[in-house]
């Protein structure tokens, strides 16, 4: 089966997938199309292929006008001609398929672009999931505290609880409190970075962000297809290897004679002529050492593509292998925190009394810390698997 037919089931596939969510694909592609840093590169692409282009034109008709004074008895006369040289006729076809390969790269361009700030955007509002949750834990923590003093302080009151024991509590409140305010300036920071990415209102978006996209890891050779088939920094790299060598081509003949036909009209007194004109020129020594660069840059574009296809197949196997490190890691921690809430069991352990303030402080910030851990596993795994699954961002490249 054709690979690009695979590819396409598959993203019809992973759309339906997830369409019953908050797509962040969706949304991160359309923000990036939005954005000044794709359209400045469409612009810039577009007076390339403009350059380029104007660059197989014809050269400029030359015109030329004498006007000569006879002496004595010689009458005064005039002359006009005109004049267009021309390349040797395979150059302009070598020019053509330099311009088309060329054009084809700054397409791929773009879409690295696009899918380079696709992913920009979609990190960025992972960021804000992460500074969420974590907010949402040091929230959670700062209620339960809340609660605790309240009770603690009716204990004083009755003489149920030493002041010594009250004040515990509030110097565990206030370094909660500081988390608190750490992890809003964290969040903060995150909706700021997205909107400064994005050349529109975010604000229905960031909302919306209330887990990480449920994206999948897919197998090893999903991947390689995807690498091969899907990736314009590769595409790129071959396209720029054709140009160049199209390049050397239009060098190489530039070495063959071109020529220039023209037409000439004289007047002198009642004496009239007409003629054509006709040249050759023989770029012996202008354009060799021209085809020996062309020739270098066509090898250096060679091995620049197979050095992009051999870092990009690496750094995608170790991606992966990072990603299911990290999927392993936070499968550990998943039973713990996503079943049991150890915060209200404390809560209730020191509350019946099975345990002392001390122990509770201990026991509390333990969790915090590992749950803090799990956040944190948690963050970097999404991000990581974001950017592994980057070639699924934009839909199957056509070229």
């Amino acid at each position: 089966m054709n690979n690009k037919i695979v590819l396409s089931s598959f993203f019809v596939a992973t759309a339906w997938l997830r369409c019953q969510a908050f797509d962040f694909n969706e949304a991160a592609r359309s923000l990036a199309m939005e954005s000044y840093a794709v359209k400045s590169l469409n612009l810039e692409s577009k007076a390339g292929i403009a350059e380029l282009e104007s660059e197989n034109s014809l050269s400029p008709m030359d015109a030329e006008f004498g006007y000569l004074w006879g002496e004595g008895l010689t009458q005064n006369k005039w002359n006009i001609s005109i004049s267009q040289s021309f390349d040797w006729p395979g150059v302009y076809v070598a020019r053509r398929k330099g311009i088309a390969a060329a054009s084809r790269a700054y397409a791929a361009a773009e879409r690295s672009a696009v899918m380079s700030q696709t992913l920009e955007i979609k990190q960025a509002m992972i960021d804000i999931v992460a500074a969420k949750k974590y907010l949402e834990l040091s929230s959670t923590l700062n209620d339960s505290i809340s609660r605790l003093y309240i009770t603690a302080k009716t204990g004083v009151d009755k003489g149920e609880i030493t002041r010594l024991d009250l004040n515990k509590i509030e110097i565990e409140r206030i370094g909660i409190r500081k988390q608190l305010a750490a992890d809003k300036r964290n969040y903060y920071s995150a909706v700021e970075a997205l909107e400064r990415l994005c050349a529109t209102d975010v604000s229905g978006i960031i909302a919306a962000l209330e887990d990480y996209p449920d994206d999948v890891l897919l197998p090893s050779d999903t991947y390689e297809l995807l690498l091969t088939e899907n990736n314009p920094a590769i595409f790129e790299a071959r396209q720029n290897v054709l140009s160049a060598k199209a390049m050397e081509s239009v060098e190489k003949r530039l070495l063959l004679p071109g020529v220039s036909i023209g037409y000439t009209y004289e007047n002198e007194g009642e004496d009239k002529w007409h003629g054509l004109t006709a040249g050759i020129s023989l770029p012996i020594f202008s354009s060799r050492k021209k085809e020996k660069a062309a020739r270098i840059r066509a090898q250096l574009a060679q091995s620049e593509a197979v050095f992009a296809a051999n870092q990009e197949s690496a750094a995608l196997k170790a991606q992966r292998a990072r990603v299911v490190s990290l999927f392993e890691e936070m499968q550990q921690y998943r039973p713990i925190f996503e079943s049991t809430d150890n915060i209200a069991l404390l809560r209730k352990a020191v509350a019946g009394g099975q345990m002392s303030l001390y122990e509770y402080f201990g026991e509390l910030n333990y969790f915090i810390a590992a749950r803090r851990d799990y956040l944190e596993v948690q963050y970097e795994y999404h991000t990581a698997l974001a950017r592994l699954n980057r070639l699924t961002l934009l839909p199957v490249f056509k070229d």
